[in-house]
């Protein structure tokens, strides 16, 4: 039978952008009343490049993406309870396909050969979230 070496192969990395650290993070709400007690609001948000360790090796990136939602609400308030808020919540309304977060491992397996697994956690696509809140 034969034995696998283990052996370490030690790489320094000098000015390098920290892992999962995107250099820009934006997000953004605009909203508009159409009529009293309902709001429609756009929610928009921006994530910049990351990565999934501390190389910044572009086979190792998580690409940017920019997501949006729509929010409606609409509050009233009767006379027996406080406020009663109904929304309602599309996620993800143009469809983008992003990943958000994941892991990498690697190892060499001969001299000159690498082997590199990236694993990412894609994220939901469009979705639907209702809500009804009750204060007393």
């Amino acid at each position: 039978p034969g034995f696998d070496q283990y052996n370490e192969v030690r790489t320094e990395f000098e000015d390098t952008d920290i892992s999962f650290s995107p250099n820009i993070v934006a997000g953004s709400q605009l909203t508009y009343s159409p009529i009293s007690n309902m709001e429609v609001s756009l929610l928009s948000k921006y994530v910049g490049d990351q990565y999934l360790d501390n190389t910044s090796n572009e086979n190792r990136k998580i690409d940017a993406y920019f997501v949006n939602d729509i929010r409606l609400n609409y509050a009233w308030r009767p006379k027996f309870i406080q406020e009663i808020n109904l929304t309602f919540l599309v996620n993800n309304i143009f469809n983008e396909l992003y990943v958000s977060n994941g892991y990498t491992f690697g190892y060499f397996a001969g001299q000159n050969y690498e082997v590199r697994e990236n694993w990412y956690y894609p994220q939901a696509e469009t979705n639907f979230l209702t809500s009804l809140t009750f204060t007393f």
